[in-house]
């Protein structure tokens, strides 16, 4: 997982791998988040702006998850 601009200043990273169980979605990857960011990075996660990406692609619904995907966290404002 992958966090850009204000996200990555709050999370205190850039990325961090987590395994999730077979079968996982996109949706599942907030709830593994919980064990390792603060109360304060999960809120700045779950803000209603903030995209979520799969594999460089920026997600309108839910989707299943591989082994290796990569998903990013992105603010409403994201510069290049």
């Amino acid at each position: 997982m992958r966090f850009f601009a204000s996200l990555r200043e709050i999370t205190c990273m850039d990325m961090i791998e987590i395994d999730l169980p077979q079968g996982s979605r996109s949706g599942d990857v907030r709830n593994a988040l919980t064990d390792h960011l603060s109360s304060d990075a999960i809120a700045a996660i779950d803000e209603g702006e903030v995209k979520v990406a799969l594999n460089q692609v920026i997600l309108s619904v839910e989707k299943n998850l591989n082994d290796g995907d990569e998903v990013a966290f992105m603010p409403p404002i994201t510069g290049g």
